[in-house]
């Protein structure tokens, strides 16, 4: 579950923030939701769907989306 426009490691300790949310406090997340806490200054859209070739690319964080776990937008 990528977060285009970030970095791997980035990527990975957002998600295990989530993950963790999960895991200790029961917090449900569904697709078109939207996160506020996750990334100083931006929300991130929780977006289900299979992965795709058009986020491969590194994205202005403005403007920045996933496909299977998050995305970011101002």
């Amino acid at each position: 579950m990528p977060i285009a426009g970030l970095d791997p490691a980035t990527s990975q300790a957002l998600l295990n923030d989530l993950a963790g949310r999960v895991y200790d406090k029961a917090e449900r997340f569904g697709h078109g939701q939207r996160v506020s806490y996750l990334i100083a200054g931006y929300d991130a859209v929780i977006v289900d769907g299979a992965a795709s070739d058009a986020f491969s690319t590194p994205v202005p964080p403005a403007s920045a989306t996933a496909t299977s776990g998050c995305a970011c937008s101002t």
